[in-house]
């Protein structure tokens, strides 16, 4: 993974100020950055929910949420594209191959 934790705690805790207390879900790191063996590329985040009264909030926020993501984990001109889905709502082709590789960031139960 090509992130170091500070960076991961920082993404984590950014989003962490626009979740509900009653927040189900997990955030996973996807393309790229998941291969050490690369350089450079945007930081893709995908955010799955279990519970779908969320979607609507984040969704709203999520320029906001990838703002605040960008300032606290100090990460220059990298791109962070977040993908906020509905873990029961079928997903587009793109995506479901796009999350056969992913890394686990942060479980919310």
């Amino acid at each position: 993974m090509r992130l170091t934790s500070t960076e991961v705690m920082a993404l984590i805790s950014s989003l962490e100020t626009y979740l509900s207390k009653d927040f189900k879900g997990e955030l996973l790191l996807f393309g790229s950055r998941t291969n050490d063996f690369l350089k450079g590329g945007d930081i893709d985040l995908a955010l799955l929910i279990e519970f779908s009264p969320h979607l609507r909030d984040l969704n709203l926020n999520s320029h906001k949420i990838t703002a605040a993501m960008k300032m606290h984990a100090d990460i220059g001109d990298r791109r962070i594209d977040l993908k906020i889905i509905d873990k029961n709502i079928p997903k587009s082709a793109f995506l479901t191959e796009a999350l056969k590789s992913t890394i686990l960031l942060k479980q919310w139960t």
